[in-house]
């Protein structure tokens, strides 16, 4: 049997064999941001069994991930500036191309912007005589249904679901203009003189 011959290298071969090596290594750190700023986001909002199918699974998981925050997306009555969230972090989620990068750093500012308004909400329902629950979710509904029976004084929660024509998810620019706003509104200087 005749051995097999090993390709020549050359300066040129090997550099290619360099940047497809480090294209795969600059791949792979990107899919871990995504994951990690997915998995950051799930966790802020209470959902830590979901942020540990993402670190354990990476991009497999985000099928259930998605479904999981759409069956959230729409209920009323509940501060609107959640379904917004919601929407939008359905719309940040990852799509395996050059743009991920970008939507991993979108997510992290959504997770990061969190704290806030769930200060904001466990304030608002124990003036209400209501514990927080201790979940992002239950407790924006728990205090959208309190809002909705009787409305705090002052600056008045929009509790219809969100129903703004978001852009689509290979439009990064506009819904980095999206998370900004949102952001704005979810850090409110001081809401029915509750600061957030």
């Amino acid at each position: 049997m005749k051995p097999v011959a090993q390709p020549e290298r050359t300066p040129l071969r090997e550099e290619a064999v360099e940047q497809t090596s480090a294209t795969i290594l600059e791949a792979t750190a990107m899919g871990d941001e995504i994951e990690q700023s997915l998995a950051a986001l799930l966790k802020a909002i209470d959902f830590d069994e979901l942020s540990n199918r993402i670190q354990k699974e990476g991009v497999e998981a985000v099928k259930d991930v998605r479904r999981s925050l759409a069956q959230h997306v729409g209920i009323e009555p509940r501060d609107t500036r959640i379904d917004r969230f919601l929407r939008l972090s359905l719309r940040l989620m990852p799509q395996g191309d050059e743009d991920d990068e970008m939507r991993a750093q979108l997510l992290m500012l959504l997770a990061e912007n969190t704290t806030k308004i769930k200060r904001w909400m466990r304030t608002r329902l124990e003036h209400r005589h209501s514990g927080s629950t201790q979940n992002f979710l239950d407790d924006a509904e728990q205090l959208g249904e309190a809002l909705h029976r009787i409305p705090g004084p002052g600056f008045s929660v929009p509790l219809a679901a969100d129903i703004k024509d978001l852009p689509d998810a290979s439009d990064l620019p506009r819904l980095q203009n999206e998370v900004a706003r949102l952001i704005a509104q979810l850090n409110p200087t001081s809401a029915g003189g509750i600061s957030a």
